[in-house]
């Protein structure tokens, strides 16, 4: 067996690899002595049948199959040994017509090859770092929203800003009713609100969903993961309730943050400030990573094999599809082909490492600092330990925690590498500036 490479241009090249019978033959004789010992043919008891017969049934499609797990094997070890860097899959061509009655055969692999990269870290026009504030109208907004949270929940005859529904809902594609619940203040469409306050009179109502919430997890709680153009549908009022909030007194303080711990509302609210602004830091830290990686794509600038990729995604789609839809494709998911070499690039130049007992000792300081949120101060070893390992046998979790340990580490970098400049800004225009992005 011989394999070669052949590169067409920087960005493509052609793996050939060439294999004789002779490179096979041992797996072929072992083949054919099995289907021996197992064959059944018509004047011939099984296991008896004459190796003859048997090679001249099955002796060409068992070196066609042992060739092309060979040739399969060898191209990925040779892939590997070599070190060469490529994109997609290798896409075999000229590989239809092969006499598999000969003694040589020849295997053609088209390859798009990973191009090199020089990162380009931004350092002209700085990006903004933000240190997001929890300022004294979002903290009020905040406690009214505990304060409703913890409140007691009342039946009612009148519609008011408090009102919370139980209602049933059914539209096209759904087939069963559906029970929802939600809240007057959730509602945005001025004409919803109107028929709602007729609830007294009538308890079914004809809606769509055309600017019916402010918020998107609203609409994802009412319809699910369903395409956003408008959605008629019918809503059956079952239950209507008034949320009455509760008192900002001893109670509410050390149910919120624990027996003692706060005694004012001047503490309430500062706990609640720091609390936040703790929290915002994550989101801050994200949107940083987020706009330097924007920045880094803009700036680093390298070709791809997009011929290669196009012709990879037209002959490895699911569903059939034509070359322009394939061109189509990949304009799409070009963008995060960039990130993914730049991220590699970054992972490679600065060594950076994630192993197995770097994610389990995440995940178990992790677990430690949530049981500390709840009050569980002393949790066994063996306790500690059964959550660690009911975690790490999570596949997804172990992605997932794996991730976040690359991100922090790229944030690192960034910090390092990236030219940047800090601003404070209230959490309400943070929002509005991440909608804008």
């Amino acid at each position: 067996m011989n394999i070669t490479k052949r590169e067409q241009s920087k960005l493509n090249a052609v793996i050939t690899i060439e294999v004789s019978t002779k490179d096979v033959e041992k797996n072929v004789e072992i083949v054919l002595k099995n289907y021996r010992k197992e064959a059944s043919l018509p004047g011939f008891r099984k296991g008896n049948i004459p190796i003859s017969v048997i090679e001249k049934k099955y002796k060409t499609a068992v070196i066609a199959d042992e060739v092309n797990k060979l040739v399969n094997s060898s191209l990925q070890k040779y892939l590997e040994t070599e070190k060469i860097k490529f994109l997609g899959n290798p896409i075999p061509f000229d590989n239809e017509n092969i006499d598999w009655k000969s003694d040589n055969f020849i295997f053609n692999f088209e390859l798009g090859l990973s191009p090199k990269i020089n990162l380009k870290f931004p350092n002209r026009k700085p990006i903004t770092r933000y240190n997001i504030l929890a300022d004294d109208n979002f903290i009020n907004q905040e406690l009214i929203k505990l304060q409703k949270q913890y409140g007691k929940i009342v039946p009612s005859n009148e519609v008011s800003s408090s009102s919370e529904f139980l209602a049933s809902i059914t539209y096209d594609g759904n087939e069963n009713n559906k029970d929802v619940t939600f809240s007057y203040e959730e509602i945005k469409s001025k004409k919803v609100k109107k028929e709602l306050n007729k609830i007294n009179s009538i308890k079914e109502f004809n809606f769509s969903s055309k600017s019916l919430f402010y918020d998107d997890n609203a609409f994802l709680r009412f319809f699910g993961d369903v395409p956003k153009s408008p959605i008629n549908f019918k809503l059956f009022v079952k239950e209507h309730n008034q949320r009455i909030p509760c008192d900002l007194n001893q109670e509410f303080f050390d149910k919120i943050f624990g027996g003692g711990k706060v005694k004012s509302i001047k503490d309430c609210k500062k706990e609640l400030k720091n609390n936040y602004e703790n929290h915002f830091k994550n989101q801050s830290k994200q949107k940083f990573l987020n706009d330097m990686t924007e920045r880094l794509i803009d700036n680093t600038k390298f070709s791809l094999p997009k011929d290669f990729l196009v012709k990879w995604l037209f002959k490895t789609s699911k569903n059939k599809i034509t070359m322009d839809e394939a061109a189509s494709e990949y304009l799409k998911i070009e963008k995060g082909i960039r990130y993914q070499l730049i991220e590699s690039s970054i992972i490679e130049e600065n060594k950076i490492e994630i192993s197995t007992n770097n994610i389990k000792a995440y995940v178990r300081e992790n677990i430690e600092k949530q049981m500390l949120i709840y009050g569980r101060k002393n949790i066994s070893e063996i306790e500690l330990n059964n959550i660690v390992k009911r975690l790490m046998d999570n596949q997804d979790e172990v992605k997932r925690v794996y991730s976040q340990i690359l991100n922090e580490k790229i944030y690192e970098i960034f910090n390092e590498k990236g030219k940047f400049k800090s601003k404070s800004i209230s959490y309400d225009n943070f929002i509005k500036i991440s909608k804008k992005n």
